[in-house]
């Protein structure tokens, strides 16, 4: 998953995710991926464009379940 993460940020394309969130509640996101970081506390985080918010948000790699390379076009 984080290959294709990471080649997901090269390329500047998406990705649909199904992601667990904190309160144990799914959800699945179509995430643009600006970049991966390594928090403090040892998580590592994607920050991405989240197309059903409209916004920037944070995604805890963890918590992906799923995950699929959005084709383009």
């Amino acid at each position: 998953m984080l290959t294709d993460l990471f080649r997901a940020v090269d390329a500047g394309t998406a990705v649909e995710i199904a992601y667990v969130k904190p309160d144990g509640a799914e959800s699945a996101r179509v995430i643009e991926p600006a970049e991966l970081v390594a928090t403090s506390i040892g998580h590592i985080t994607v920050r991405a464009f989240d197309r059903l918010r409209g916004e920037d948000r944070t995604f805890r790699v963890d918590r992906i379940i799923g995950h699929r390379l959005v084709e383009v076009g």
